[in-house]
């Protein structure tokens, strides 16, 4: 969502991150662009007579890239190896910091109609809250349990409330990662190095599904993650996946059944 317009740039309020992104104004699509965009966007809802315009609380489409000349290559080498094992929800001082350092860049800005994003979704009703955590800070950390499951005593044997599917969370990342499934030898390189959230994100997904996870440089050669390495994502090869299915002997499968007349130690 366009969280301010100034000086022929415009900044984008991210939802996951403590940052904003940045775009130049030439980025947007032209108007002609942006109406078949929204048609399609759309759906079955009728089509629109004019292209919307940008303005704060805008609603919009684009890609996201880190702008290479803002990062240090070895501190980017190493924010990443710090941050990769993170978790995509806990909001760590390093992480924030390494969201500050970076300047995250939007690019091919598509408006899309008022209404399209969701920014409140109602998860789960019926629940309770038990505080896990309390900090000094004034925050903490609350555990949702299911209400219904409650039988009038005291009992704590009730069932947790299991947060948004990824899937459900990150809609174009399951639909990129679908496409890629039902391609015969498919994949996906892109275009420019990702922020670490998103590379996080894009690669828990990715190897949730066994596909093959990779980085290349600029000449499509492979690289090590981090120092402005391209993600890049395909099916796993032949042989991998079938060491993937089988299972090695147990050792049970490997004690010889001895026969009539044998004598075994």
């Amino acid at each position: 969502i366009i969280g301010s317009i100034k000086d022929g740039y415009g900044f984008i309020n991210c939802v996951e991150r403590n940052v904003d992104c940045y775009f130049r104004l030439t980025e947007v699509f032209p108007p002609s662009l942006q109406l078949d965009l929204c048609s399609s966007t759309v759906g079955n809802t009728p089509p629109l007579k004019d292209a919307p315009t940008l303005q704060i609380g805008s609603h919009i489409e684009f890609d996201l890239s880190v702008n290479p000349s803002a990062n240090n290559s070895n501190n980017s080498s190493s924010n990443y190896n710090n941050n990769q094992s993170s978790s995509l929800r806990t909001h760590t001082h390093s992480k924030n910091q390494n969201d500050r350092d970076q300047q995250l860049r939007a690019q091919r800005i598509a408006i899309l109609p008022k209404r399209t994003i969701v920014t409140n979704k109602i998860l789960v009703t019926s629940v309770r809250g038990v505080v896990v955590k309390e900090h000094q800070n004034g925050s903490g950390m609350i555990e949702l349990r299911d209400a219904t499951s409650e039988n009038g005593s005291n009992s704590t044997a009730n069932t947790p409330v299991l947060p948004m599917a990824m899937e459900e969370r990150y809609v174009l990342v399951a639909q990129l990662l679908d496409s890629i499934e039902t391609q015969t030898g498919g994949g996906v390189t892109y275009p420019e190095p990702l922020p670490h959230a998103d590379t996080q994100v894009i690669v828990t997904m990715a190897e949730a599904r066994g596909l093959k996870v990779s980085y290349v440089d600029a000449n499509d050669e492979a690289v090590d993650p981090g120092n402005g390495a391209r993600l890049k994502l395909t099916l796993p090869d032949v042989t991998e996946a079938v060491a993937a299915d089988e299972d090695p002997p147990s050792t049970d499968s490997m004690t010889s059944t001895p026969v009539e007349g044998e004598v075994t130690t």
